[in-house]
């Protein structure tokens, strides 16, 4: 599902908030209540660009708007969703394959 090149990305920038959490004196805890907020922070911007996307909010943001916007909020949420599972030590990949086959049982 990722690639090494998307792994050694992700494990960098992974490592970098690791630093600001160890910056921050955060235990296992405080990490993962952060992760888990941050991730609804970040969801959040995710919905605000698809309103503005069908032209739901003010015109000043719905001119500014690119449709790159909402390429680039997926991935915040996407990243941030890994960035979580890392502090859960859950395998997002085995995770993720294993949803799929659920979803594609229930769907055929």
């Amino acid at each position: 599902m990722f690639t090494p090149d998307f792994n050694k990305k992700f494990d960098e920038i992974d490592g970098l908030i690791l630093e600001k959490e160890n910056i921050r004196n955060y235990d296992e805890s405080s990490a993962i209540l952060f992760s888990a907020l941050k991730l609804g922070e970040e969801y959040g911007e995710l919905s605000e660009s698809i309103l503005t996307f069908l032209g739901h909010q003010r015109e000043e943001k719905i001119k500014d708007f690119k449709k790159a916007d909402l390429g680039e909020e997926i991935a915040d949420v996407l990243i941030q969703t890994m960035v979580l599972g890392r502090r859960l030590d859950i395998d997002v990949k085995s995770a993720v394959s294993k949803k799929l086959k659920k979803i594609k049982n229930r769907l055929q």
